[in-house]
């Protein structure tokens, strides 16, 4: 049977409200020199600059593309070197983008993103007051601030899962677009596999060589080995050495390199989680009777705890989860005691990891995302079994 389903409580509006007001006043009052809002979008906009005017090789030339950055918005960089992260073929998606201005090219680029990312909120959401907390989580603006992709990212998983058994083409398409992040969407992968898809996997597959092929017709073929020399500043700068990335990365690796483990033990305890993670995934999508908005839930928390990179505007993912299992609970019932501190919890997350990072020195995002996980397995377990 199902619950009587209140409206959400106005404090939780006044709280959103609040959440969006003081991140767009942030945003309005931004220094570009001194705060480089939109940062990422940047350096997206820059490498693909380059790859239109036939340089693509100054793509992953981290001088040249911080000087085309500090051109476009004036931020000039004294910190770590700002760098294009990605396979050469992500190029593709963005060069088009390079025909308008920058700020136009930025307008477009995140109002597609908060469309599919919304879009895909609302395709499984029935209550469509539930978008208010969705808008003002505060893990949602991290992603504005920095204009990165996981707007996009969260949508397209979503929708691919959403049109998995509907539209499997579709699927595919979509999760292949996903790929420009593997890190993030490998645990999709390992599911489908599990879920035995494996006309999904091969058409995905598909697509992804497909870009590669095209990438190949259209830069010459000397750009892969300037992206591979890419991966191995990423492993140098960002996972193994201390600097600012490890206060904004929420991985369980950094959280014990944090702590001041060993690279090597780090990173065999964020193996150890991640295997924990993707067995807890499994228990949870076993079952072809659950609710898909809690199955979809742990998957997008397995997602962020299975990587050694994540940063913080990928807290976006997290936000579909919140609303999800609120979604949920309003429409079956609250069952356990702790669940409203749980998705409390979960929602103020990206601010109070911020604070106890600044201050503590101590990254308590994987602890509480691990957490968050074993709470929607249990709601997950309990409505099998009753």
């Amino acid at each position: 049977m199902l619950a009587i389903r209140p409206r959400i409580p106005n404090r939780i509006s006044f709280y959103s409200a609040l959440s969006m007001a003081i991140f767009l006043v942030h945003i309005l009052t931004d220094t570009p020199k001194i705060s480089p809002t939109f940062i990422d979008f940047a350096i997206f906009y820059a490498a693909a600059k380059f790859a239109v005017s036939g340089q693509v090789l100054a793509v992953y030339d981290i001088d040249l593309l911080n000087k085309s950055i500090e051109f476009f918005t004036g931020y000039i960089n004294n910190d770590i070197p700002l760098a294009w992260l990605y396979q050469p073929y992500v190029l593709l998606f963005f060069m088009p983008l390079v025909f308008l201005p920058y700020k136009y090219a930025l307008f477009i680029w995140m109002l597609s993103g908060i469309s599919i990312y919304l879009f895909c909120a609302y395709k499984y959401i029935d209550r469509k007051d539930l978008l208010i907390p969705l808008l003002g989580f505060p893990g949602f603006w991290y992603n504005f601030l920095w204009g990165q992709q996981s707007y996009f990212l969260t949508g397209l998983i979503g929708l691919a899962f959403y049109y998995l058994n509907k539209k499997p083409l579709l699927s595919s398409f979509l999760l292949s677009i996903a790929l420009v992040k593997p890190h993030l969407v490998a645990s999709c992968f390992l599911l489908l596999l599990f879920m035995r898809k494996w006309k999904v996997v091969c058409t995905t597959i598909f697509f992804y060589i497909s870009y590669i092929v095209v990438s190949l017709l259209v830069f010459p073929v000397s750009v892969w080995p300037a992206y591979k020399q890419s991966i191995n500043w990423i492993t140098e700068t960002i996972l193994l050495s201390n600097n600012l990335f490890i206060s904004i990365n929420l991985s369980v690796y950094n959280m014990f390199k944090f702590a001041g483990y060993e690279n090597t033990l780090s990173l065999t305890l964020q193996t150890i989680t991640s295997c924990l993670a993707l067995y807890i995934l499994h228990l949870c999508w076993k079952n072809q009777a659950t609710d898909i908005t809690l199955k979809l839930s742990a998957l997008f928390i397995t997602c962020l705890l299975t990587t050694p990179y994540t940063l913080q505007y990928d807290f976006a993912l997290i936000g579909l989860p919140i609303i999800f299992y609120y979604n949920h609970a309003l429409r079956y019932g609250w069952i356990f005691v702790y669940e409203k501190m749980l998705l409390c919890t979960m929602w103020i997350l990206p601010i109070i990891s911020l604070f106890i990072v600044i201050f503590q020195h101590v990254q308590i995002t994987p602890v509480v995302l691990f957490i968050s996980l074993i709470g929607v397995y249990r709601r997950i377990n309990y409505f099998c079994n009753h």
